[in-house]
């Protein structure tokens, strides 16, 4: 019996399967900035604050990129974004984008001091690979190790950093898996 070569090892597309590239973000430090806003200004008056000073501007930045690269949130939780992108070059564009706004015109903390940094911090971390689309809560999500991955990435990324694998560096079209952009660290986690 003669052995037939082995195809190379594919996502599978099947109902509700797609190819997309993740993309997890985290402001750094969140809870204790939201903490010291409640400790200056009580409980309602420090939420509100911090949604004004904090959130909002971050949501609005971000969510321009998001637009302009076209992506589309998946969902968010607290300060964190769930964004799905068609390809790993626009997913990285944006976060790249981002990263960079951040930098050039960045979102001042008020309470900043002691552990906190002065200005707004955002890790990122992305993923690409197949997953399953699906219905949680009665809202449009995706489900697979391919999300876990993403996540997982954007969790070992520090303040200002993006992180992603090497698949999807190499995905995106580039030849090396690391490289800086005027300041800006990107590293890759296989």
């Amino acid at each position: 019996m003669e052995m037939e070569e082995r195809p190379k090892r594919r996502a599978r597309k099947g109902p509700g399967r797609v190819i997309r590239a993740f993309l997890f973000s985290d402001i750094v430090g969140s809870t204790e900035i939201l903490n010291r806003f409640i400790r200056r200004w009580g409980q309602h008056q420090g939420n509100e604050q911090f949604r004004e000073a904090i959130l909002r501007p971050h949501d609005e930045r971000l969510e321009k990129c998001i637009e302009a690269h076209e992506g589309e949130v998946v969902s968010t939780a607290g300060d964190s974004y769930f964004v799905t992108f068609k390809d790993a070059r626009r997913a990285i564009e944006c976060a790249v984008a981002f990263q960079r706004s951040l930098l050039a015109d960045p979102i001042p903390i008020p309470l900043a001091g002691g552990d906190l940094p002065k200005h707004l911090q955002v890790r990122i971390g992305l993923h690409a690979g197949a997953a399953t689309a699906v219905s949680r809560a009665g809202q449009p999500n995706y489900q697979d190790e391919t999300i876990n991955i993403a996540h997982r990435i954007q969790e070992h990324a520090e303040g200002e950093q993006i992180l992603t694998s090497k698949e999807t560096w190499l995905k995106q079209g580039k030849s090396r898996v690391s490289e800086r952009v005027n300041g800006l660290g990107t590293a890759s986690r296989g």
